[in-house]
């Protein structure tokens, strides 16, 4: 009986030995997989930036890698679990040719890389400050748009390779527009290096890649523009300039329902001697208020031709009263001088009289008070331009 029990616990010895050797053989038996495009990485790159270099370039990004394990070590690779490094302590200045290594999850072997080496360009180590810039995608509502109250660092520095650093122009964050109300909030957004024409710079590093951003929705409002206008000389030179009627402008809520009109700086016309687009500037602004687009500032149309100028002087008396009523009676209060300037070609110029001109004053609107108004000047002639100085006068309405 002990015999039996013995030799059945041989049988059992050897049927477990098989069916291990079975499952080890044939259930889960050794496989290979191959990984496609597994990025390459630098390792002690902080090396070589204490020598004053940095890598600009690499003739490859990418590398395909195949593996060996069992397979059921072999199903839970993921391509994250690869690493392929190049060890860039040593390059030197220029080209250098660098062995590609690799790292494998335990009981994983690398059977077959793509390359073993690749040739690196190494530069000098540049360092610049450049602008943040926030932008907002998505969408607004209409007449909304987000606007950039503070920003936790205006610049950043920017660290590379020299020839990818100089393409640098500035470090730009994203917010998206859900996220902005009419309440101002802080954002923390990423910043990534772009180059002017707005591409995202890859192999430099931001030294600062987060800043906290406060910002708030923006109402646009359209609004009238006007300007004062300089144009003195009498040099012969007709100048004739047409501005905006309307600008369109943002701000909050609270501020943008105050503003009316917009005041541009004045616009000195002396210096021009050929026609141009001026571009208009605005220097002050109401608090909280801005021009809608800085890359759309309005624009004067200024017309500049070759032709002649003269000054005719008036009297008060010279000035004709328009829309007077019958009950009133109407008088312009001082002894005014008044100086029509008359701007055009120099054969028509020449003819222009006192009497080819009519200066007139509406009194429709004026009872029984004193007001300035604004002259209103005329010439018959086939003139150009037309300008008065002072442009008012006093005018005294009395009852009858």
């Amino acid at each position: 009986m002990l015999n039996n029990k013995k030799l059945n616990f041989v049988i059992a010895i050897v049927i477990s030995v098989l069916l291990w050797a079975y499952v080890i053989g044939e259930v889960n038996p050794t496989t290979t997989q191959t990984f496609k495009s597994i990025p390459i990485r630098y390792v002690h790159s902080d090396v070589l930036a204490e020598r004053g270099l940095a890598v600009s370039a690499m003739n490859v990004e990418t590398i395909d890698v195949e593996i060996a394990g069992t397979r059921a070590d072999v199903s839970r690779v993921d391509p994250d679990d690869i690493f392929v490094v190049v060890d860039v302590a040593t390059a030197n200045k220029g080209s250098n040719e660098v062995s590609i290594s690799t790292r494998v999850p335990n009981g994983i072997t690398v059977t077959e890389k793509s390359m073993d080496r690749v040739t690196l360009t190494v530069e000098t180590l540049l360092q610049k400050t450049v602008p943040v810039e926030i932008v907002y995608t998505g969408t607004f509502e209409p007449e909304e748009s987000g606007k950039t109250v503070y920003i936790s660092s205006e610049t950043v520095d920017v660290s590379g390779a020299e020839s990818l650093v100089n393409i640098v122009d500035r470090a730009v964050g994203s917010i998206d527009a859900s996220r902005v109300t009419d309440v101002e909030s802080e954002t923390d957004c990423t910043l990534h290096p772009v180059s002017k024409e707005g591409s995202e710079v890859v192999g430099v590093s931001l030294l600062q890649d987060r800043v906290n951003v406060g910002s708030v929705i923006n109402v646009s409002k359209s609004v009238e523009l006007s300007a004062e206008i300089i144009d003195e000389y009498l040099d012969g030179y007709i100048r004739l300039i047409d501005i905006p009627s309307t600008v369109t402008i943002i701000g909050d809520k609270d501020s943008i329902e105050k503003v009316e009109s917009i005041q541009a700086d004045t616009i000195d016309l002396s210096n021009y001697y050929e026609s141009v687009e001026i571009e208009m500037s605005f220097s002050a602004l109401p608090e909280g208020i801005d021009i809608s687009d800085k890359n759309e500032v309005p624009k004067a149309q200024l017309s500049v031709t070759e032709g002649t100028a003269k000054t005719i002087e008036f009297k008060a008396e010279d000035i004709k009263i328009v829309g007077a009523k019958n009950d009133f009676t109407y008088k312009v209060e001082e002894d005014y001088t008044i100086t029509v300037l008359i701007k055009g070609k120099q054969d028509t110029v020449r003819t222009v009289g006192k009497d080819d001109v009519e200066l007139s004053v509406n009194v429709s609107e004026l009872k029984a008070e004193t007001e300035s108004l604004d002259i209103e000047a005329k010439c018959d002639q086939e003139i150009l331009a037309i300008s008065v100085e002072p442009a008012q006068v006093k005018v005294k309405a009395e009852k009858k």
